[in-house]
């Protein structure tokens, strides 16, 4: 049976959004490993460097987001940190952004947690950054590929 044109472009179609889904799972696992793994991890004081509301655009939509530096100190280094959670800052309105960064700036002394094996990995929460809408892309890009891969079988 020789693939045609349209079926090889098919495959390669889905291949490149399989493997895309696979990256944003990755990512997705990575960060709430990394936030269930920091419940244990040690915590000390940070200084609160600078705390603003940024704006972000995506798909033509502005949203708006806490961001965040801070510094501390762990295994005789001085390190600085830019997570509030793992993983990237959720979505928000400029209201709640605006709140956020009042909450951060009430306490500039926040406790930072990090990875004792790798200081560089820290966040203010043990925490990760989870895009609700997120998870519904990552399923239904799920049965986007399995739904494909039964329509490319051969009818029998």
């Amino acid at each position: 049976m020789d693939a045609s044109p349209q079926s090889l472009g098919s495959a390669i179609a889905l291949a490149f959004f399989g493997w895309m889904l696979f990256q944003q799972g990755r990512i997705l696992v990575r960060n709430l490993s990394r936030a269930y793994r920091a419940r244990s991890w040690p915590r000390v004081p940070g200084r609160l460097i600078e705390a603003r509301v940024g704006e972000r655009r995506a798909q033509g939509a502005t949203f708006h987001v806490a961001e965040v530096v801070y510094g501390f100190e762990a295994a005789g280094r001085s390190w600085t940190g830019n997570n509030i959670v793992f993983g990237d800052p959720l979505p928000a309105t400029r209201e709640k952004a605006e709140a956020q960064v009042r909450a951060l700036l009430d306490n500039p002394s926040p406790e930072v947690v990090f990875n004792p094996g790798a200081p560089e990995i820290s966040a203010l929460q043990a925490k990760a950054g989870v895009y609700v809408p997120a998870l519904w892309v990552v399923g239904a890009g799920i049965l986007f590929v399995l739904f494909a891969y039964i329509l490319s079988l051969p009818p029998e």
